[in-house]
């Protein structure tokens, strides 16, 4: 698929959408510089995009690069401020900067958004487990998991370990 997309973009330069699929290749393989180049070039061509803003802010994320990334992911909720996904991708960057407070602050507003996915509400109950939160946790994983109960136990692990620590 890597080589493939070389080719597309090598003969597409100019198509937004091939980078973009470009980049994500290339996040997913690890290869975060080539990965944020095509993200930038994505977002310099179509600065209204929600999306290749989000995946450059991870981008960011996983190059531990927090300011850049936390500057992405507000200008991807500017753009797409009611998108549970975009709230949530925005959360985990803040919840990965050491910012619990405004991480829970922000997956609760995407926990709330009617089209919010199952993995965002199970994003919301591992940060409310971080935050100490044992039993809420516990409580949103047993809706969202379906009967998993180690996702439950794991969760309040995460919990209990996190009270140890404060």
């Amino acid at each position: 698929a890597t080589s493939y997309l070389q080719r597309l973009t090598a003969t597409s330069p100019n198509d937004f959408n091939v980078l973009l699929e470009s980049g994500k290749c290339h996040l997913v393989s690890g290869r975060y510089e080539a990965a944020e180049a095509a993200f930038k070039t994505a977002v310099a061509m179509n600065p209204r995009s929600w999306e290749a803003e989000t995946v450059l802010a991870t981008t960011y994320d996983l190059m531990e690069r927090p300011d850049e990334a936390v500057l992405h992911h507000n200008i991807a909720m500017d753009l797409a401020p009611s998108n549970p996904t975009v709230l949530s991708n925005g959360a985990l960057s803040r919840a990965l900067a050491g910012d619990l407070t405004d991480a829970l602050s922000l997956m609760r507003k995407a926990a709330a958004q009617p089209k919010a996915s199952a993995r965002v509400r199970m994003n919301l109950a591992f940060l409310e487990a971080l935050a100490g939160h044992g039993d809420v946790a516990a409580m949103m994983a047993r809706q969202e998991a379906n009967g998993d109960e180690a996702s439950v136990k794991l969760l309040q692990r995460i919990a209990a370990t996190h009270r140890e620590k404060a």
